[in-house]
């Protein structure tokens, strides 16, 4: 697990781990419980299956480089449930 610290009282953990059988990739913000050592996950983040990791750190690194610049294509891909699930920001 990878633990960035989004603001004095919130936490972004990234972890791999297996769920119901797939592989996945958990992005999420904790907060702090009430207890000085104690983290709660929260609502805010994503899972997805880990296949897809290196097109997601793609994607982000295009963001990282577009310098806000950066304007969804229409590629118009759609997931495993033909559900579309949006298109990358920047040029490849």
């Amino acid at each position: 697990m990878i633990e960035i610290a989004k603001n004095a009282h919130e936490r972004i953990r990234i972890d791999r781990h297996t769920y119901r059988g797939e592989d996945v990739v958990d992005l999420r913000v904790w907060v702090q419980g009430d207890k000085l050592d104690e983290m709660i996950p929260t609502r805010k983040g994503i899972t997805f299956r880990a296949d897809i990791l290196p097109e997601v750190i793609h994607s982000l690194q295009d963001v990282l480089e577009s310098n806000g610049q950066g304007q969804p294509t229409a590629e118009g891909k759609q997931g495993d449930d033909g559900a579309d699930i949006g298109g990358r920001y920047g040029e490849r």
